[in-house]
This record gives C-alpha cells, sequence and structure tokens, in this order.
C-alpha cells in the first residue's frame, strides 16, 4: 500500500478523535441510559490496512442501523411488486394484467389495456435498458419505479410471451417485432414475391360497359416513386440525369368516348324538343347526365368547367318539374308539342351565386319558357316582389343572402314560403 494511502487514514482517524474530544466537552447530560457517544457504531478493521489482507479497500466501515434500515426498505419494496419466479407463461401474463390494472385505478389517464399494450410494445422494442427504463417510467410514472425495475428484470420473458401470441394471431402483431424478427420477415416476402407465378392472361376483349375504365385501355403505364400511371397513346417519356420527362398530346376537341353519343334534340319529347329550340344535339357533359336529370328526381352534383352546360343541365330539371304539372301528360302522349301548363300548382326556385348572374339567367330562362306563359321573376335585395307578383310567378331566380331572409327571419316575404 503506497505511503499516501496510509497519510490519508491516519488523517481520518485524527478527526474522528477530534471530534469526540469536542463532543465529550460539551458536557452534555447523559442521564439518559440510551445516549451513546459519538461514533460507537463505526467499527475500524486495522487489519485491513495490511497488505496481506488481499483487499482493495482502505478500510471497512460499517453502520449497522443502515444496513438493516437499507434491507428492510428493500424488502419492502420487492414485496409489493413480488412475481414468483416459478410462474409460467399464465401467471407472467396475469401479474403484468393485475399491475396495469392497479396503475389505471390509481391514475387518470390510459386504461389498462392500453397501458398494457404501451408497455408490451416498449418491452419487445430493440431499445437498450437504459433508454428503456426512461421509456418505461414516461408511461408508468416516476412513483413506480420498483414495476419498471421488474419489467425490465423479465423483459425476455415478456418479449417470448408476446412473440407466441403475435404467432397465434397470425400476424396481428407484426409491429411489436425486433430488429431481426423484422429482417427476417422482410426477406421472406422478397423471396416470396420473387418467386410469385405470374397471372393468367387479362382478357381483353371482354364487354365494354360504360363509365368503366381498364389500365389497359389507356395506352402505356409507366412508373413514378412506386405508382403506376396510364397514360393516352402517344405520350412519351424523356429520361435526363436528374429528371424525368413526360410529354403527352392533347386531346382532340369534342373526341368521344368508347360506345358513346350525343344526344340529338329530335330523339327527345316535344317539352323538350320546343324548350331547345335552334339546338342539333346537347354536349357530352348534358348527354350523360340527361337520363337522371329530366327523368328522374335524384339530386345531383355537377362539377364541370365555365361554359360547359350547366344552365342547360338545370333547365332539363326544371322541365322534369313542369312535365308534371301539364296536360296532355308526356308518358301517355310523347309526341305532343302543345301543352297546357297548370300555373298554380308549383313553383320553382332557381338560386344563383350573384346578383349579376341572376338577372342573366332570370333572362334566358324567361325567353326559353315563354312558349308555355311561365313567368321567371329576380327576387334579390335590389328586386322586390308584391304578393301578387309572387303568385303569378312560377320560376324565382334569388341569391342565398336573399333566400336566407325570406326562409329564416320573422321579416320578409313570407308570403313565398306559404306557397
Amino acid at each position: 500500500m503506497s505511503p499516501g494511502t496510509f497519510s490519508t487514514e491516519s488523517q481520518w482517524l485524527a478527526q474522528v478523535a477530534a471530534m469526540r474530544e469536542a463532543i465529550a466537552g460539551l458536557k452534555l447530560d447523559q442521564t439518559n441510559g440510551s445516549m451513546q457517544p459519538y461514533g460507537h457504531d463505526l467499527v475500524v478493521d486495522d487489519e485491513g490496512t495490511s497488505e496481506s489482507s488481499g483487499k482493495d479497500g482502505i478500510w471497512d466501515v460499517s453502520s449497522e442501523e443502515d444496513e438493516d434500515q437499507y434491507s428492510s426498505d428493500l424488502a419492502d419494496g420487492v414485496e409489493e411488486y413480488r412475481l414468483d419466479s416459478d410462474a409460467g407463461t399464465q401467471g407472467l401474463s396475469e401479474w403484468l394484467k393485475d399491475m396495469c390494472l392497479g396503475l389505471a385505478e390509481r391514475n387518470v389517464g390510459l386504461s389498462d389495456a392500453e397501458l398494457q399494450d404501451q408497455i408490451t410494445m416498449l418491452l419487445v422494442s430493440d431499445m437498450h435498458d437504459e433508454e428503456l427504463q426512461t421509456s418505461l417510467a414516461d408511461v408508468v410514472g416516476y412513483d413506480d419505479l420498483d414495476f419498471v425495475a421488474d419489467l425490465i428484470a423479465r423483459r425476455k420473458d415478456i418479449s417470448r410471451l408476446q412473440s407466441g401470441v403475435s404467432q397465434q394471431t397470425n400476424g396481428v402483431l407484426d409491429g411489436l417485432q425486433s430488429k431481426r424478427e423484422r429482417d427476417l420477415l422482410l426477406r421472406q416476402r422478397d423471396y416470396e414475391h420473387k418467386t410469385t407465378a405470374l397471372r393468367p392472361a387479362e382478357n381483353r376483349q371482354g364487354t365494354e360497359y360504360p363509365h368503366v375504365y381498364k389500365k389497359h385501355q389507356a395506352g402505356n403505364t409507366l412508373t413514378v416513386s412506386g405508382q403506376k400511371y396510364g397514360l393516352p397513346m402517344g405520350s412519351t417519356r424523356h429520361e435526363a440525369e436528374k429528371y424525368e420527362e413526360y410529354s403527352i398530346p392533347a386531346a382532340e376537341v369534342g373526341t368521344l368516348g368508347a360506345g358513346r353519343k350525343l344526344l340529338q334534340i329530335a330523339e327527345m319529347d316535344g317539352l323538350c324538343k320546343r324548350t331547345f329550340k335552334g339546338y342539333k344535339a346537347l354536349n357530352r357533359m348534358q348527354s350523360l347526365v340527361y337520363p337522371v336529370a329530366y327523368k328522374t328526381n335524384e339530386n345531383m352534383l355537377i362539377c364541370a368547367p365555365t361554359g360547359a352546360g350547366k344552365t342547360d343541365v338545370a333547365m332539363l330539371a326544371i322541365l322534369n318539374a313542369i312535365s308534371h304539372n301539364i296536360v296532355p301528360n308526356l308518358v301517355e302522349e310523347p309526341d305532343a308539342t302543345d301543352f297546357t301548363v297548370k300555373l298554380e300548382d308549383f313553383k320553382i326556385v332557381y338560386v344563383a351565386p350573384m346578383k349579376a348572374l341572376a338577372a342573366e339567367i332570370t333572362e334566358k330562362l324567361g325567353k326559353r319558357l315563354a312558349w308555355l306563359n311561365i313567368q321567371v321573376r329576380e327576387l334579390t335585395g335590389d328586386m322586390h316582389l308584391t304578393k301578387k307578383e309572387i303568385v303569378q310567378t312560377q320560376i324565382i331566380v334569388t341569391t342565398p343572402e336573399k333566400w336566407d331572409v325570406v326562409t329564416r327571419k320573422s321579416t320578409g316575404d313570407t308570403e313565398l314560403v306559404q306557397k
């Protein structure tokens, strides 16, 4: 042992002796028999300083009371979270479930099932024990660190238990796998993908249905970022060093899809023929929605650019409402061209987004339906209608703001709502 070690020990012993003398000089009351001099519980092992003892320490100091107290506290903490080491898989699962249930009852937060899932996910991860201890403490709480220590001690057992559950559920818990297990699974899936037999040839001569689009009908296909896109015929691809360029030819104007045709005005009934006077045929969008707009009462949402003919689609819906209030009936006489309209039996409200558009719609509808003696009037913030005009009008063109006043406010044209 080095001379410096003996010098340090001598200084410490001298300090202990000086403290004893100082305490004795205070002349404290020693009538109480339980009073003991300072340092009575310290035991100095003089033999520990000899070179022949073979110990690494300089001296051995022990306090029996502190040792007993430490042992007692440790035993109490272990007793609270004790788990029989001989318990089987069922016992381990029940223990974890009971502990999570107790934590969920004491703390406001996750349920016992959610708490158990989070704890299990952390235990089967590939974290180091130090990182795992911090993560578990965040989930469980710093008041239950003994439970955290128990979880880390039984980490392997819980991981094996969870691995067995994952296999039994056919991979439902595949997300709770170690890094090595995930790598093995990825290799297996890659091998299965490469060795999978090709699908049978696709029948491209089958029946073609309207509004059903097949991938092989779009022409060539390509893959960008793992996704496939169908491009029209004539598209070209140019691959540069740092980018890819695709050239898609513009579609021809008026091109119709396979099996489609424009609805000719001559093929429509007498009510539509006279209303769409001067038209030869409906355009592509109008021909597509004609069966629903004119022959049914179904709600519709038309999304088309400006100038696509959405107002004429609204006209088809208006004609559908008028067709239920005319004589003769179109069902009985589809070729009739002269009609008498029951003007007092219906009213139609056309809501335009702006005042300027409302005026335009009023003029257009008025001209188209003049041959049926149908009155079309505008009802906006600038245009008011009298009770007599409301009774005489069959189609009212308004704006959302004005219609809100009419239908929801107590002060307004309540006569219109009653009609």
